[in-house]
């Protein structure tokens, strides 16, 4: 497992509290939209067949509809799968992004 989806798996842990004994979770991200009451930052590969894009959109609009103070914020990322963007112009929006997030919420 890589860095980067420990670190993921730990955000879900954390939001959801379910994961299940493959470390997945048990159910999708949308059912637990209503519990999430951190700013949450949407990363997410257009091209990810692991993890459609469709599930990370619903999970924004829920979070939208069901907390509209709650900062959240999605970015989608062209030619991009369930990794992090290759195109280096691409990585280096990911990062700054990231880090614009984590420098307002953390």
């Amino acid at each position: 497992m890589t860095g980067m989806a420990i670190c993921r798996m730990a955000v879900m842990q954390r939001i959801t509290g379910r994961i299940g004994k493959n470390g997945k979770l048990k159910e999708s991200a949308v059912s637990y939209a209503e519990r999430v009451d951190k700013p949450i930052l949407i990363l997410h590969g257009m091209d990810d067949y692991r993890t459609p894009i469709e599930g990370a959109h619903q999970f924004y609009v829920a979070i939208k509809d069901l907390h509209p103070d709650l900062p959240v914020k999605m970015v989608a990322y062209p030619h991009t799968g369930h990794e992090q963007p290759t195109d280096p112009r691409l990585l280096k929006h990911y990062y700054h992004e990231m880090i614009l997030w984590f420098e307002k919420y953390l």
